[in-house]
């Protein structure tokens, strides 16, 4: 898919879980896979989307990068670590001060199986691109979560400022049992 389509490239993402037994870094692995190779199990279960944040969060990706990265927290030890000014040599992205505020507000109970997710669209041109985000569409199917999202571009013919931004989202999802995570275009 050509860059600035808004859409995603026709292959799954799918990223490593990030665990708190793995010192608070953010050491997951990311691997693409082709289309058909996950969903293993039965059928969709829904995950409850309990809260949202949408944001701008200067992190991975550079201008015209089509793809989106999903980072997922299951352990309060590495989600607190990740709200934390950032350390020198950190490989986690930083949370900007605003959004940590608020984040940090959250009553996430990862022991009951809640989770945090961040999805980040990478660098855009101007700040008309945002993250959409199907919450009713977010689903479990064996060990793979599924989120519905997609980048929005600027309405033809609109003014926008000239300036890159780092569109994300967090998502404060319901219990759920998820290794992997797949973002599907909607």
């Amino acid at each position: 898919m050509s860059a600035g389509t808004g859409g995603f490239a026709p292959r799954s993402l799918w990223v490593g879980i990030v665990f708190g037994a793995l010192g608070g870094g953010l050491a997951g692995c990311l691997a693409i896979a082709p289309d058909g190779a996950a969903g293993q199990g039965g059928g969709p279960v829904p995950v409850e989307v309990r809260q949202r944040l949408e944001g701008n969060c200067p992190g991975p990706g550079r201008p015209g990068d089509d793809g989106v990265v999903a980072t997922a927290f299951q352990a309060a030890d590495t989600w607190r670590g990740h709200l934390a000014a950032p350390a020198a040599g950190r490989s986690s992205p930083a949370v900007p001060a605003p959004l940590a505020a608020v984040l940090g507000t959250w009553r996430v109970d990862f022991s009951a199986g809640e989770s945090v997710v961040r999805l980040d669209a990478g660098a855009r041109p101007n700040p008309g691109h945002r993250l959409k985000v199907a919450d009713a569409e977010t689903v479990v199917q064996g060990d793979l979560l599924v989120i519905s999202g997609s980048v929005e571009l600027p309405a033809p013919g609109s003014i926008q400022a000239q300036v890159i931004t780092f569109p994300c989202v967090y998502l404060h999802l319901g219990p759920a049992n998820y290794r992997r995570i797949e973002i599907a275009g909607g």
